[in-house]
C-alpha cells in the first residue's frame, strides 16, 4: 500500500531534504508525517519503449507544470545546477528494478521523486516506479 499525494494540494514548502553520503534524500511532510520521496499518480502519459529504462511522456499540462514546479524548488534549495527531470518533449526516465513485461499495458502509474544523487559532481533527480 502506498500513500499517493493529491496533486492539487501539493505544496513545495513541505518538501524537505536530508544530506546523505553522495545523495540527498527528498521527503514530503504530510500532517507531521515524513514521506520518503514525493509519491504521485500519473494517468495521462505515453510509454516510450527502451531497453534499459522505463520512459514516459507526460501529456497533461497540469502534470508537466507540477513536475516543473517541484524541479525548480529542488534546484533552488540545492543551489547547484541539477539535471532537469524532463529529458526532451516532456519525457521522464523512471527507474524500475522489477519485471518490465507488464508495465507497458498500464494506463496509470505511481511514481516517487525519491532522491538527488551526485556522480562526478553532477546532480541527478532519481524517480522510481512504485508497484
Amino acid at each position: 500500500m502506498f500513500i499517493i499525494l493529491n496533486k492539487d494540494k501539493l505544496e513545495t514548502k513541505d518538501i524537505i531534504f536530508y544530506k546523505k553520503k553522495n545523495k540527498y534524500r527528498i521527503c514530503y511532510l504530510l500532517n507531521d508525517i515524513k514521506l520518503l520521496g514525493i509519491p504521485l499518480n500519473i494517468k495521462d502519459f505515453e510509454f516510450i519503449k527502451t531497453y534499459n529504462h522505463v520512459v514516459i511522456k507526460l501529456l497533461k499540462q497540469k502534470d508537466i507544470e507540477l513536475i516543473n514546479e517541484i524541479y525548480l524548488h529542488i534546484n533552488k534549495y540545492m543551489n547547484y545546477r541539477i539535471n532537469h527531470i524532463f529529458q526532451s518533449n516532456n519525457t521522464m526516465i523512471i527507474k524500475h528494478y522489477g519485471d518490465k513485461s507488464n508495465i507497458y499495458q498500464k494506463n496509470e502509474i505511481n511514481i516517487s521523486i525519491d532522491n538527488i544523487s551526485i556522480k562526478n559532481n553532477c546532480y541527478f533527480i532519481n524517480i522510481f516506479l512504485l508497484e
